[in-house]
C-alpha cells in the first residue's frame, strides 16, 4: 500500500472524476480571482499614477496655480486673475533654491484648421524653457525659443494626436494652421504622453509662445500656471513656504486673508494617488483571498461528503491490511492533487482573463512571479489544510462497520 499512495489517490480521483473536477473548478476558479484581481488592480494603480505624473510632470517642481481652491486642469475659463508673469519672474530671481520657472497660460476647446481638416484642441502658450522645467522633448523637428518669445511669433509645437487629426500621414513641419483663424507655422511635434487622470489627451495640445497667447490669441495678460523647478527637490517644503512669503507679499495679502493662490508639489500628489491605489489593492486582494479560502472550504465539504460515500471502500482496504496512516495519507494525496490541479488551472484562467480585462480598459497587465508562486502555494497550502480533516475522518472510519454497511 505504501509504495502506491500516489496510484491509488489517482485512481480514486478519475473514479469520482465527477466530483474531483468540481473540485478542481473551485480552486481554479478562486486562483483565478486571486492573480487576475491583483493584476488588474496593479495595472490599474500604475496606470493612474502614470497618468498622474503625465499631467503634473516631474516630482522635482513646484506648481503654482491662480485662486485658492484650483483644481484639476486649469485654464483661463476657470481661474482667477491673480497670477501674473512678473510672479513668475520674481520667484525665480528672489526664491533661493528655485532653478528656473515655466510660465502657461492656456485654454480649451480652441478651434484648429488645416485645409479641409479641423479638430478641438487645448492651446498652451508657453515660456522657451516649458520643455526644461517638465522634463519633456521634441520628437521632431524644434520648440519655441527666445526669438519666438520676444518676437510674439505665430509658430507652433503640436502633439501627436493633433498631427494626426489634421495631417495624418503627411509631414506638419513648416506647414500653416488656423488657431481660431489665427495662422500659426509648425515647427515641431511633441514626444506623446499619453492620457491624464481625467481621460483628456495630453497629446491634443498645441504649444505656442507665451507672449503669442497673451497678445495674438487669448488676450489675457496673466498665468494659469507657473512651474517652478528646485535645484534639491529634497527642500521642497522650505521652498513651497518661501515662495508663499513672496507671493502673499507681493499680493498685498494680510496675514489673516486667504491666499489668492496654491501651491501643488507632485511628489505629494502622486504619492498619495499612489496611497488610495494601495489601499484599494488591499481591498480587492482580501476579497481575492477569502475567495481562495471558499474554495478550500468547497474542497473539505465535498470530501468530507466522499468520506461517507466511500465507506465500503474505506473498510476493503482495511481489511487487506491497509493502516489508518495509509487511508490518511490517500485521502490527503487526493487533496493535494487538486490544489496542484486547481492551481495551474487558475494561473492560467486568472491571467488569461486580466490580460483579457487589462486590453479591454486599456491598462497595463502587471504579472509579478512572486505574487503568483505565492499564490498558487497558498492554494496548495489551503488544499492540505482542508483535506485534513476529511483524510482523518477517513483513517477513523471502522472497517467491520463499514463492510457491514
Amino acid at each position: 500500500m505504501k509504495a502506491s499512495y500516489l496510484q491509488a489517490s489517482y485512481r480514486s480521483l478519475r473514479r469520482y472524476s465527477r466530483r474531483a473536477f468540481v473540485m478542481i473548478a473551485s480552486v481554479s476558479v478562486a486562483l483565478a480571482c486571486f492573480t487576475g484581481v491583483y493584476t488588474v488592480n496593479e495595472g490599474a494603480r500604475q496606470d493612474t499614477v502614470r497618468r498622474v505624473r503625465n499631467m503634473l510632470g516631474t516630482t522635482d517642481t513646484l506648481l503654482i496655480r491662480p485662486g485658492a481652491n484650483a483644481r484639476g486642469m486649469v485654464s483661463v475659463a476657470n481661474i482667477q486673475p491673480t497670477l501674473k508673469p512678473a510672479d513668475a519672474v520674481a520667484i525665480a530671481v528672489q526664491v533661493p533654491g528655485v532653478a528656473e520657472v515655466g510660465q502657461l497660460l492656456n485654454a480649451f476647446a480652441i478651434e484648429a484648421k488645416y485645409r479641409d481638416k479641423d479638430t478641438v484642441l487645448g492651446v498652451f502658450g508657453v515660456t522657451p524653457n516649458w520643455l526644461s522645467v517638465r522634463h519633456e522633448s521634441i520628437a521632431r523637428g524644434s520648440f519655441i525659443d527666445d526669438q519666438d518669445e520676444r518676437e510674439h511669433s505665430r509658430v507652433a509645437v503640436i502633439g501627436r494626436d493633433v498631427a494626426l487629426a489634421l495631417f495624418g500621414d503627411d509631414d506638419p513641419i513648416g506647414k500653416t494652421i488656423q488657431l481660431e483663424e489665427v495662422p500659426f507655422e509648425v515647427k515641431g511635434i511633441l514626444v506623446p504622453l499619453g492620457a491624464g487622470p481625467g481621460g483628456f489627451s495630453l497629446d491634443n495640445v498645441v504649444d505656442i509662445p507665451l507672449s503669442t497667447a497673451s497678445r495674438r490669441l487669448l488676450n489675457r495678460d496673466i498665468l494659469t500656471m507657473a512651474v517652478a523647478r528646485l535645484s534639491d527637490p529634497e527642500q521642497s517644503s522650505e521652498i513651497a513656504a518661501k515662495i508663499v512669503s513672496l507671493l502673499r507679499s507681493r499680493h498685498h495679502l494680510s496675514d489673516l486673508a486667504p491666499a489668492d493662490f496654491n501651491l501643488t508639489d507632485p511628489k505629494a500628489v502622486i504619492a498619495q494617488f499612489s496611497k488610495v491605489s494601495s489601499a484599494l489593492g488591499r481591498i480587492f486582494n482580501a476579497l481575492a483571498l477569502i475567495s481562495l479560502l471558499a474554495g478550500g472550504v468547497t474542497v473539505a465539504t465535498l470530501m468530507h461528503m466522499a468520506v461517507g460515500q466511500r465507506r465500503r471502500e474505506i473498510g476493503v482496504f482495511r481489511a487487506v491490511g491497509a493502516s489508518r496512516q495509509d487511508i490518511l495519507v490517500q485521502f490527503l494525496l487526493e487533496a493535494v492533487f487538486i490544489s496542484i490541479a486547481g492551481g495551474l488551472a487558475g494561473i492560467i484562467l486568472g491571467s488569461g482573463a486580466a490580460n483579457a480585462i487589462a486590453a479591454w480598459q486599456k491598462l497595463p497587465a502587471i504579472f509579478a512571479p512572486a505574487v503568483i508562486a505565492a499564490g498558487f502555494g497558498l492554494s496548495v497550502l489551503i488544499g492540505i489544510v482542508f483535506g485534513l480533516y476529511p483524510a482523518f475522518a477517513a483513517s477513523r472510519v471502522d472497517p467491520v462497520t463499514a463492510l457491514r454497511g
